[in-house]
């Protein structure tokens, strides 16, 4: 069993690594003009709350998890916690590694979509499909270097043998759920829901007795917190696609090399739940819809973390 204080401290130290950092980066990606476009000022609106804001807030959050799994698998391994010697704690070690490789990647193609924005180039439907023909690619590299055997597709009380269907299975919704996740970012929600998402996630790890991955998920679900405070509304600076990308390849990868296939539906049903208003209107998605509706941040941002809650809360039920 994990002990609660290195549970803490994964949990702390990525929250303080990623929010300190921000009172020399926020600065920095404001000096640089590192700035998404907005919209024009409405009238009713006063001049300052529609000052070009910063983007890329994600570094924060990579740079918090990196630092946050860091100095606790050191304290791990220094506590004699972790056997570095045995077999499957290796093994688990490099398949973790690949996991974060996978996410610097999806971060990576997060840098990208912020530099066309911030260029004003928006991404075009050729750019996106080239982008997800490289998400699949590399889940498909990702799964054959993290050996994994299995063909089972773990599907919370039904298990169904997908065989060689397996990886491409597995690859295919990896892309689908890049290409789910929110193409615009309003202040504080984004994060929220993902914080949640990757605290449920380690609370599930926990469960089962999986200290790595359980760990893992902690400190990005603290350096989450910690852009918090950089990101919530009125942001200082916006989260920009790196760090939702990061949240979301980070989570999926976890699950993917546990197997934890009807978790990671769940954890990410709120993607799909967000996408469902566009298939009648084009561009139109449900937080666009509840901010029409007149809901404030706050309320928008507590209605979907609500429902990633419940829906985490459920993922842990079937798989307990």
């Amino acid at each position: 069993m994990m002990p609660v204080w290195l549970q803490l401290a994964a949990a702390l130290t990525a929250a303080l690594a990623s929010g300190v950092l921000g009172k020399a980066l926020v600065p920095f990606l404001q000096k640089m003009r590192f700035c998404e476009p907005e919209p024009p000022p409405k009238q009713s609106e006063k001049a300052a709350e529609n000052i070009l804001r910063p983007t890329m807030c994600g570094l924060l959050l990579v740079f918090g998890s990196l630092a946050g799994a860091g100095i606790t698998y050191t304290l791990y391994q220094t506590f004699r916690i972790l056997d570095s010697t045995s077999v499957s704690v290796q093994q688990e070690l490099r398949m973790i590694g690949a996991a974060l490789c996978f996410a610097l990647f999806c971060a990576a193609l997060g840098f990208a979509c912020d530099w066309r924005m911030i260029r004003r180039r928006p991404l075009q439907n050729s750019n996106r499909i080239a982008n997800f023909l490289a998400v699949f690619l590399l889940t498909a590299l990702f799964m054959q270097y993290a050996g994994m055997e299995s063909t089972v597709l773990e599907l919370g009380f039904m298990r169904y043998d997908a065989g060689l269907l397996y990886l491409p299975l597995n690859a295919a919704a990896t892309a689908l759920l890049w290409l789910a996740a929110p193409e615009e970012e309003p202040d504080g929600t984004t994060i929220s829901v993902g914080g949640v998402m990757l605290l449920c996630a380690a609370v599930l790890f926990m469960q089962q007795a999986q200290d790595l991955y359980a760990l893992l998920s902690l400190s990005a679900a603290g350096a989450c917190m910690g852009c918090l405070v950089w990101n919530l509304h009125p942001a200082k600076c916006r989260l920009g696609k790196i760090g939702i990308f990061w949240m979301y390849g980070i989570i999926t990868a976890v699950c993917l090399m546990t197997q934890q296939h009807m978790a990671v539906l769940l954890l990410t049903a709120v993607c799909a739940v967000n996408r469902l208003p566009a298939l009648r209107k084009h561009g139109c998605t449900l937080q666009k819809n509840l901010a029409d509706a007149g809901m404030k941040p706050w309320q928008r941002i507590a209605v979907l973390t609500g429902f990633t809650a419940l829906t985490g809360a459920a993922a842990m039920m079937i798989n307990f």
